[in-house]
């Protein structure tokens, strides 16, 4: 449950990421505004680097993936109306921040708009995101008796 929870947060963090944000990921992740004075001198004491960000925030997805990945196999077993409730919820939960949290990393590519890099991993992750939300919604429908 921690780290479902812990998860969401990131993925609602991710989510509030406005065109021309900046993101942190040392200890946590947080969101900067982009022109704030003496940020570059910061970012660079820290360690802190575009491309070890955007990492960090696909590593955020990729838990979310196999978190899903984890409740859609325990529904094989559920035998409760309330667990398999709760179960649907998570999943719910999950899939609806995981997109909500695809918009705001596609809003880093204004941010980083100068660098053909970054832009390309954001681009990609954003294309892998959403091959894995299709398979995790297929999935998801069949096993609620949905056609797809």
């Amino acid at each position: 449950m921690n780290d479902l929870l812990d998860t969401l947060h990131k993925l609602k963090v991710i989510a509030s990421i406005q065109e021309n944000d900046k993101v942190q990921t040392r200890g946590g992740i947080y969101i900067t505004k982009a022109n704030l004075a003496f940020q570059g001198v910061l970012r660079w004491i820290s360690k802190e680097d575009r491309a070890s960000n955007i990492a960090s925030i696909w590593s955020i997805f990729t838990k979310a993936v196999i978190l899903c990945e984890g409740l859609l196999s325990e529904r094989a077993t559920i035998t409760e109306d309330a667990s398999m409730l709760t179960n649907t919820q998570h999943l719910t939960r999950l899939r609806a921040e995981m997109r909500a949290a695809a918009i705001g990393v596609a809003r880093l590519a204004v941010t980083y708009s100068e660098d053909a890099h970054i832009c390309a991993r954001i681009s990609t992750i954003c294309e892998a995101l959403e091959d894995d939300l299709t398979r995790i919604d297929t999935l998801f429908g069949l096993t609620v008796g949905h056609t797809v």
